[in-house]
């Protein structure tokens, strides 16, 4: 759900939960009049984080999934975005337009980090936009470690 802004630097993009156990909740939300990334679940270390140059930005695989990651404070402070999902029912990402208006945030705010995560941003949003294969085959898809093995083992 993107919350259309008046002017750019407005209003608030919300990331929905990508995996099947909890797809549609809301799984983080940035305001991007202050760059307050918050997720939905907090703990001691997973808290609201706000994007700027102090702030390190990194589009991260993990086994089932890629993540947009922002750390302060040597990473003690973490808030992550969903952006792809593989699970045995399919792959699931975040829509073209939330990945657009995250790489635009990322880019404006300008944390460490931003240009390598905007580039993978702009390509997996143009890639959605324009190409429409498969979320497995996409541009955030070859951030999960042991890809081709994963995906056949879930079928694909």
């Amino acid at each position: 759900m993107v919350d259309q802004p008046q002017a750019p630097g407005h209003g608030v993009l919300v990331f929905k939960r990508l995996d099947a156990a909890g797809a549609g909740q809301e799984a983080a939300r940035l305001d991007l009049s202050s760059g307050l990334l918050t997720p939905a679940q907090t703990t001691w270390r997973r808290r609201p984080v706000v994007i700027d140059g102090k702030a390190l930005v990194e589009v991260r695989g993990r086994k089932d999934g890629v993540d947009l990651v922002v750390e302060r404070a040597n990473g003690w402070r973490v808030a992550s975005i969903p952006l792809l999902e593989a699970t045995k029912g399919g792959a699931a990402t975040a829509p073209a337009e939330l990945v657009d208006g995250l790489a635009d945030a990322v880019d404006r705010r300008g944390p460490r980090g931003a240009a390598d995560a905007v580039g993978l941003l702009r390509s997996q949003a143009r890639y959605l936009r324009h190409d429409g294969g498969p979320a497995q085959t996409s541009p955030l898809a070859r951030k999960i470690a042991g890809l081709s093995e994963r995906f056949a083992r879930l079928g694909f």
